[in-house]
Parts: structure tokens; sequence; C-alpha cells
């Protein structure tokens, strides 16, 4: 760890230093003297001595040359007894007066008043005068933090801090905006201005416009500004309205190119989403889209897009959720099965529900042929749940009772006293919802 270098102590005006000389055939001869408004100590044997500026060390070597002729330099001492005091002032709004300052200076945030209840800190500026010039001004919040560079000035004996109200005006900014709310802005700010200080519009349509409330009155002005279209500036009390189509926020992840969350406006289809998102990614399978909506989960086969079908395409809702799974054969098996998950399906192979089985390592003590469900999606999103019972197949033969397996199909071994079709439809939409968290 780095260890911080502490500065020397520099001599200044109003100082008081201690002159030390002891020989061995004369008594020793000390002295206080003060450091003059010219920087300098007097004294007889050196005369005048500017020591202002200079650290203890320095001034006491320069003592040591001005007294060379008269005494051995080992011989004189020079000490620092006394420092000047040294005032900053501050006025203003809940400024307290003069405040002493270290000698080795502090900064400007360190010496500004406290936030209170009752003062509204967000329209308040900072301004520091040294010397009657004004050094800089800034926002009395971001000073204080340490959010503006005026915050570390160095500050000196005798400046003046001043805390006084702000040049601005207290308007709001609603709609469709990334910071909606009331806002502290200069004064002399447009609509467009304010919008773009709330963050900027978060979604941009056509139908998109800007209403202007003042007082009674109001008007509307286009989203964006045209070149004859400044805006009016804004004064105290203003409302900015931005009005759109009524946004709702709905989040697309999954085998696409962008993956996020998106405010679009209701009537947004599934697909539209999609396009929003860049498209599918290369390894996305069309035939498994999931929609996840108030814990329910769809799925959606566009597969038939690829090939000119005309596919039912839904309109997204508030908080909706689309997934695109990847592209690869697969199905799936859970319930009373020794091993639950996802199975790949090579290429050119028929399944059957004896190779399902057979993938979850057979039945649990639970288990029952007799009660299998497949679950199978459809190009308009109502999927359809075939009982069979495999029974029939292993002891009998019947080859219904061993259907064949498809991509996406979804294969539910149950106990023996079966489920009911709400049931049914909890329990894939389940899984279907648990598999997609473990992706």
């Amino acid at each position: 760890m780095q260890q911080q270098v502490t500065q020397p102590v520099r001599l200044k005006t109003g100082d008081v230093v201690g002159v030390y000389v002891a020989t061995a055939d004369a008594p020793p001869f000390t002295r206080d003297m003060p450091i003059l408004s010219d920087g300098a100590i007097y004294g007889v044997g050196f005369g005048k001595l500017k020591v202002a500026g200079l650290t203890v060390d320095q001034a006491q070597s320069a003592l040591r040359i001005s007294l060379k002729k008269l005494f051995r330099p080992e011989d004189v001492f020079l000490t620092l007894m006394k420092q000047r005091v040294s005032y900053v002032y501050v006025i203003g709004t809940n400024a307290p007066g003069p405040i002493e300052i270290n000698p080795d200076g502090v900064y400007l945030n360190q010496v500004l008043p406290p936030m209170t209840k009752d003062t509204d800190a967000q329209r308040l500026d900072v301004q520091l005068i040294r010397n009657g010039k004004v050094l800089g001004r800034g926002s009395y919040v971001r000073v204080l933090t340490g959010q503006d560079p005026l915050s570390k000035t160095k500050i000196e004996s005798n400046d003046l801090v001043s805390v006084v109200p702000q040049a601005s005006v207290r308007v709001w900014v609603v709609g469709p905006v990334k910071n909606p709310g009331a806002m502290v802005l200069p004064e002399g700010v447009t609509i467009y201005q304010a919008v773009a200080a709330a963050g900027g519009i978060q979604t941009y349509e056509t139908s998109t416009k800007i209403v202007f409330r003042h007082g009674p009155d109001t008007s509307e002005f286009p989203a964006r500004p045209d070149a004859q279209t400044a805006g009016p500036v804004l004064t105290e009390g203003d409302v900015v309205t931005v009005v759109a189509a009524v946004p709702i926020r709905v989040t697309v992840t999954g085998q696409v190119n962008k993956p996020d969350e998106f405010v679009v406006e209701s009537g947004t289809s599934l697909l539209q989403l999609i396009s929003k998102a860049e498209g599918v990614a290369g390894g996305a399978s069309l035939r498994r889209v999931f929609l996840f909506r108030k814990g329910e989960a769809t799925q959606y086969d566009f597969q038939g897009l690829t090939e000119g079908t005309s596919i039912p395409d839904p309109k997204l809702q508030e908080g909706d959720t689309v997934y695109v799974d990847e592209n690869r054969r697969s199905f799936y098996v859970f319930g009373h099965v020794k091993k639950s998950g996802r199975y790949s399906m090579a290429e050119n192979k028929a399944y059957h529900v004896t190779d399902a089985l057979a993938a979850g390592e057979g039945l649990d003590e639970k288990g029952s042929m007799r009660r299998v469900y497949l679950y199978r999606a459809a190009p308009d999103g109502k999927p359809t749940i075939t009982q069979f019972n495999l029974d029939e197949f292993l002891t009998g033969g019947k080859l219904a009772a061993n259907p064949e397996i498809q991509p996406g199909d979804a294969i539910l071994f149950s106990e023996p006293k079966g489920l009911t079709f709400n049931s049914l439809m909890q329990a894939f939409n389940a899984f279907f919802i648990l598999n997609a968290l473990r992706r």
C-alpha cells in the first residue's frame, strides 16, 4: 500500500519564528520574531531576511548563511513558534460565517454548510471568490458531494464562499421518458431540453407528441424539434407530457441477436418483437418459440414461415417474455421417471415413447405405464395432449399405444390414478418454465 506523503509546512505572513544562537563563550541568544507583511524577519547581524514561502528548514539554512560571519552554522537554529490563524468566510443560505481553517489548507466541499430538511438544496449554487475575483460556480449538491471538480479546489485564507439561489425553474416532465418527475433546470430551457434532461423519450413512434401545459393553457408540439420549432421556454411550474401509444415492457431472450428488455407500443406482435431484437440467431429453432405470460407458457411453431405458410402472430401484453429455443431436435421426459430432462434426437431416426422411457432410465416406484401423456405444440399456440397406455404395446403389441415422437414433444409419465386436464396443463407449464430458467 502506498503511503501518503505529508508536505512540509511553509512559513507565511503572521507566523512567529524563534531564533536561537548558542555559543561556547557566551550566553545563548533567543528571540521570537514575527514574519511581517513583507514576508521578512528583522534582526541584528542579518538585517532583513525574507522567509515567507520557505519551509522551516529552508529558513534556518538562510539564517545560518546570513550569520556565518558571526557564528558557526551549527550554533544557529530557527523554529516555528506560532502559526497565523487563517479564516474562510462562508455566507448565504445556512452559512456559519467565518471558519478557522487548517494552515495546511482544506477543500471547498469541506467548508460548505450541510444540507437540512428545510433547505431546497437542488436550487442552490456555490460561488468561490478570491481577492475579489470569482474562481468558479457550481451546483451546491454536486460540489458538496464531490461530483463537481470545483469541490476539490484548495481554500486559502480570506477566501469568500457564498451559497446563493440558482437562477432556475422547477418543472415536471412525465410520460415515457427515462426519468419522469419533477426537475430543477436552469432558466431559459425549452421543452425539448427538458425532455432530454429527463433521459429522452424511451419509445418513439410517428404518433408520439409533446403536450405543454403552462397554467390553464395547453399546446401540442412534435416529439422531435425541427428547424422551425425551437419549442417554448419553460417557467416555474410548467408541465411537459410526452404522449405516445400506451407503452408496454416486454423481454425477448434465447437465440436472438439482441436479447434485451424493450418498451414497445401496445399491439406489437411476437414476431415484431423478435425483429426489434435484430432477428433470430443462427442456432435458433422456429419450431420452439415460447411466450411466457402470467406464469403460463405457450409454445409456437413458426417453421411454416420459411415455407410461405401464414402463421398466427400473437399480440404481446405488459410483462410478456418471449424465449426462442435452440435449433436442435430433442424431446422432453419428466414425471415419474428416474431421470427427467431434455434428450437429443439423432437425424433420420424415428423415436417412439418407448425410447423416451429408456432415456428416462425407466419408471420410479410411483410411475405407471397406463397413464402416459404426450404434449405437442401446434402452430396456433394451442397444444394437444394425448393420453395412452404403454402397457398395451409392451404386452399386446398395440402400435397406437407407442406413438412416434416429434421434435419438441414432451412425455409425462404419471401415477396410476392419472391427472385432470388442468393439472396436466399446470404440470407442462411448470416444466417448460423451469427448463427455460435452467438454460
